[in-house]
């Protein structure tokens, strides 16, 4: 017979600020909604930011990096209606407090972004 071991339990907040000492928020869309045929930045950098997730939610195809020379070319590829990059500071060390950028195969390509943050000291 297994013998149940009754642990406290834990809100998601609380977890998070045992991993990683900080209380944290999330922000929705925080810089833009759509990109279109030029680069632009769809996040900024931040060194508060734990985490981040970007979706593609058009017909489009996106590409984004971590620098305004994203291209067709360059870039990582988020494929159409629903192709996504999640960043986590867990997972990508500071990789998640650079700026992105990003354009699209079209023009106004809707996207779908949040971020984790920490408050600010």
């Amino acid at each position: 017979m297994v013998q149940q071991v009754n642990t406290p339990a834990y809100s998601a907040y609380e977890i998070v600020f045992n991993l990683f000492g900080a209380n944290t928020y999330t922000q929705s869309d925080p810089v833009i909604t759509s990109v279109g045929t030029s680069v632009v930045k769809v996040l900024d950098g931040n060194p508060n930011r734990l985490a981040y997730t970007i979706v593609n939610m058009s017909d489009n195809t996106l590409y984004v990096a971590f620098d305004e020379q994203v291209s067709a070319t360059r870039g990582i590829v988020l494929g159409a209606s629903g192709g996504n990059l999640a960043v986590s500071v867990k997972d990508d060390f500071t990789l998640v407090t650079r700026p992105v950028y990003a354009l699209a195969s079209g023009g106004s390509s809707a996207i779908f972004s949040y971020q984790t943050l920490t408050y600010a000291a």
